[in-house]
């Protein structure tokens, strides 16, 4: 939904989508150029008849009162479903929207982008991706949402029936809307795409860890050409010129397939064209920074606490009744936001553990 302002100043919510079909994980943008220019992309179960979703995009030139709706397409070989999209104009009006697909030809989970843990089976069903056709993609928009360009592959995979692939899920987009350096010099990386996502090994298959059992790593991209053609960068923190966000420790070993203690990152980028990325490592919430458009990150420290949000001591004591609205889900996400007025300043959110008086966790 979202909120139109009434004459009486109050906010009413507009019906969206009219599908008695589900359409969820909703991504929202607004055009630079003009503020009533409005797009929503999520996941819309009505694309597909495969028991997975697609892509819905909804867009209005109105503020919100009215929209129109297209689709994102999904390249055939992984159209069986898709998951996580997110959509960011650039400051000229131009759309991108990034997202994983999957086509499963092993076993099935219940989603495209599965739970981290299946009790009843005793296993992750992200483990189901490495037999899959699989990858992360980008497509982009000229004219605010309705036709939509053949998507780009920022990575993808493809399963020949024998050998395991990576997985590869849960994209971030960030785009350099900045054409000078606060300097007055021009922006070197101006108009760079960047998107970060998390990868998964099959057992064996773990970079530098030929006996690891599954594990992950934070992945990053770069495009130079609106998204056409990809790079990825390095991020060289122990001389194995892996092509990720790696950070100092070993992740695969004794990581069950489907499971990573690097996960679900995020994006954004300083008026100084440096990037952000924030994530999963371990429990902790780990910030990289880049100030050479990702060819090296600075790594969060474990010891130190340099990089982690909220130090290592991931809790957070208040008195319950302080929460009257504390009976909600909440996930962890990992938000972050360059600031892009003030070079060097970032702000992080999550949600976190909440203990009563008495020691017991309430909800975030």
């Amino acid at each position: 939904a979202t909120e139109q302002a009434t004459n009486s100043g109050f906010l009413s919510n507009v019906q969206v989508t009219t599908d008695p079909s589900v359409q969820q994980m909703p991504s929202v943008a607004v055009n630079p150029l003009d503020p009533n220019h409005v797009v929503l992309t999520y996941l819309d179960y009505s694309l597909v008849d495969t028991g997975y979703a697609g892509i819905g995009v909804s867009v209005s030139r109105d503020g919100g009162e009215h929209w129109q709706t297209s689709s994102v397409p999904i390249p055939k070989p992984f159209a069986e479903g898709a998951a996580s999209p997110v959509v960011k104009f650039d400051d000229r009006g131009q759309l991108f929207v990034t997202y994983s697909a999957a086509t499963f030809l092993g076993d099935k989970p219940a989603i495209t982008n599965p739970d981290f843990f299946n009790a009843d089976l005793g296993i992750s069903e992200r483990s189901f991706g490495t037999e899959s056709h699989n990858g992360v993609f980008i497509t982009s928009s000229l004219d605010g949402g309705v036709n939509w360009s053949a998507p780009a592959a920022v990575s993808a995979n493809e399963y020949d029936g024998e050998n395991a692939v990576n997985f590869e899920l849960s994209p971030d987009l960030a785009i350099d809307t900045f054409p000078t350096l606060p300097t007055g010099e021009p922006n070197p990386n101006y108009g760079n795409l960047y998107v970060v996502w998390t990868r998964l090994y099959a057992a064996g298959q773990f970079p530098g860890e030929p006996e690891s059992t599954g594990g992950g790593d934070l992945m990053i991209a770069v495009s130079r050409d609106a998204g056409q053609n990809w790079e990825a960068q390095f991020a060289d923190f122990d001389g194995t010129n892996r092509p990720v966000l790696q950070l100092p420790i070993n992740f695969g070993t004794e990581v069950p397939s489907g499971l990573s203690v690097a996960d679900q990152p995020h994006i954004d980028i300083g008026p100084l064209g440096d990037l952000y990325v924030s994530g999963f490592w371990g429990n902790n919430f780990a910030v990289l920074h880049s100030t050479n458009s990702a060819q090296s990150f600075t790594a969060a420290d474990l010891n130190s606490g340099h990089g982690l949000v909220f130090g290592t001591d991931f809790t957070a004591t208040v008195n319950a009744d302080g929460l009257p609205n504390n009976r909600f889900r909440t996930h962890s996400v990992r938000a972050i936001a360059a600031d892009p007025t003030q070079s060097g300043r970032a702000f992080a959110v999550e949600p976190l553990p909440v203990f009563d008086t008495f020691g017991n966790q309430v909800d975030p």
